[in-house]
């Protein structure tokens, strides 16, 4: 439980208010808070919980941001109202399901988008692909990137012959 804080300021304090969900609207199959502990557990539970999507959606939008260079919502940190809209909701929506359903399993979630076919697509780009979607938000190819000094050297060891596979 906690003190209002009258217009923000840490000395002013108002009334004391029990911890819990939000109450200016309804939070779906909110958990009841134990008294006797934190509600730290509880709030964990319904923000994993697959009534949330939210959760999922952000996570899933982040690793396919990591693994394609940009998000299917382009605004990664800004799912609100002003943030971009999905490329492909559908296909968020999908990802999402699917990672909850395989228990939230980044492991999972990664081997399938990179044994997609999105993501093994070239980088070549032809005039008519580039003239519809220039920014290739339809994700008609692969975007190239910049290699991390990592994958640099370990591409040059491995042309050379002389990189070491085993751990």
């Amino acid at each position: 439980d906690t003190e209002v804080r009258i217009r923000g300021e840490a000395e002013r304090l108002g009334p004391t208010v029990e911890r819990g969900f939000l109450t200016t609207f309804t939070v779906p199959d909110a958990p009841k808070i134990n008294r006797q502990h934190g509600g730290r557990l509880e709030l964990a539970q319904w923000i994993t919980s697959s009534k949330n999507p939210l959760t999922a959606r952000v996570a899933v939008n982040r690793i396919w941001q990591h693994l394609f260079g940009e998000g299917i919502v382009n605004t990664v940190d800004n799912f609100g109202i002003n943030g971009g809209k999905p490329s492909h909701p559908e296909l968020l929506d999908h990802l999402a399901q699917r990672f909850i359903a395989n228990d939230w399993s980044v492991k999972k979630l990664v081997r399938s988008i990179a044994l997609s076919h999105s993501y093994r697509l070239g980088s070549d780009e032809t005039d008519s692909h580039r003239e519809i979607d220039p920014a290739n938000r339809l994700v008609w190819r692969h975007s190239p990137r910049r290699l991390s000094a990592e994958e640099l050297r370990d591409s040059m060891l491995a042309s050379s012959a002389q990189l070491v596979t085993r751990p």
